[in-house]
């Protein structure tokens, strides 16, 4: 079988790591998985497993061109999409194959990105709604600039939108 797995935020921390771990079990399993980031993960480098491409948020970009083309032509029967910044490269790539969002943090579904009430030192129960809105000023938990703010908040509801398309939607833990 042949698995793109695409990760927006090659960073080096743990969803890099476990990527190429994944990667590295289910090439020893005989499966050609190949791991395409925007940024640099010398790991994945290392390993033989990376195809770096520039990914860019706007789906007209030469950046999201880009990748479309590799992950086109690597010919996938599945896409493991993680850590992606853009609604809109999600809903292009869910276009190229069937398609699983890994979900490794809360921004997806958190305007905030935490699910967390810094100002009380709780755990956010309440689900994406416009009652963010007000949350998001008493509670501290997203940006105070207003335009960051209900710029994060739109792009949550897109990527809401996205990941009901999505055949399968994986978190780690309970708390996601």
């Amino acid at each position: 079988m042949r698995l793109a797995l695409v990760n927006d935020l090659g960073q080096g921390g743990g969803t890099e790591r476990y990527l190429v771990e994944l990667c590295r079990v289910l090439s020893a399993r005989e499966h050609d998985a190949r791991l395409f980031t925007g940024t640099p993960c010398p790991e994945a480098g290392e390993a033989g497993l990376l195809h770096p491409v520039l990914l860019e948020a706007s789906p007209s970009s030469d950046g999201l061109s880009d990748l479309l083309k590799e992950v086109s032509e690597f010919r996938p029967d599945a896409l493991l999409l993680n850590n992606l910044l853009s609604p809109d490269t999600q809903r292009a790539l869910s276009e190229i194959a069937p398609a699983a969002a890994f979900l490794h943090a809360p921004a997806a579904f958190c305007p905030g990105g935490a699910k967390f009430w810094r100002s009380s030192d709780t755990v956010c129960q309440t689900p994406y709604s416009p009652g963010c809105l007000w949350r998001a000023f008493s509670q501290r938990c997203a940006p105070r600039r207003p335009g960051a703010w209900l710029g994060s908040y739109r792009r949550t509801g897109a990527f809401l939108e996205v990941l009901k398309n999505a055949r399968r939607v994986v978190v780690a833990s309970r708390f996601m």
